[in-house]
């Protein structure tokens, strides 16, 4: 293979690679405008919101080019197959981690309640614990950590624990607050996008594992 034709590859694989960490940076970033948008409960936070989607769908259609044209005509092989192959998945991931956050900003612009401090502090946590999983697993994406990819992993146990007692606390205020039922089923919804977006980070970081490693993450987080 001629240095002009590997330089070649190898410029078109960084490119897949730098696509899936700017896909990765926006979602972190949308995941943000949600938190924002149901702390202030302003409706100007969904045309934020609806934008930076349009950008994510945006690398999500570049992903897949990138990577269909790289299998069909380079034919890579080990890590590298890997890490084509596993794009697409990242990129459907991440497609859909989008949609719910932009899917919280516009619940939030319906919820015609205050939200208590203890509900809104455990939202914020869970955000928070969130988008620094999301920043460390596009690290670990990138410079190939395999340690940092099953340690954001480990983390979304947290998220877990603060999302059960949350949802208690939700029902328990439905019961009481008959009279607000729709803005509590707003904020349910809400609370159940946030947790499943830290479902979709663990399966970036057990990805990005396969990529590293070639084994599948056999333990359940």
């Amino acid at each position: 293979m001629s240095q002009h034709i590997v330089n070649s590859y190898d410029q078109e694989l960084s490119a897949l690679v730098n696509a899936i960490i700017n896909m990765g940076e926006l979602v972190k970033e949308l995941v943000e405008i949600a938190g924002k948008s149901l702390q202030e409960l302003d409706k100007s936070f969904i045309d934020i919101a609806n934008i930076t989607d349009q950008k994510i769908n945006k690398y999500d259609s570049e992903i897949e080019h990138r990577a269909t044209v790289l299998l069909a005509l380079r034919q890579p092989m080990a890590i590298d197959l890997r890490q084509v192959v596993s794009a697409l998945k990242l990129a459907v991931i991440m497609e859909r981690m989008g949609d719910l956050a932009k899917n919280i900003a516009k619940r939030a612009s319906k919820i015609n309640i205050e939200i208590s401090s203890d509900i809104l502090e455990d939202i914020d946590q869970m955000i928070a614990i969130i988008v620094t999983m999301l920043k460390d697993v596009v690290i670990a994406f990138k410079m190939h950590d395999d340690n940092k990819a099953l340690n954001v992993a480990e983390r979304d146990r947290n998220v877990d624990k603060i999302y059960y007692g949350l949802m208690d606390k939700l029902i328990n205020n439905q019961l009481k607050l008959s009279s607000n039922t729709a803005s509590m089923m707003q904020l349910i919804f809400v609370v159940k996008n946030i947790e499943r977006i830290g479902d979709y980070v663990t399966k970036i970081a057990k990805i990005t594992h396969y990529i590293i490693t070639g084994e599948r993450l056999k333990k359940a987080f």
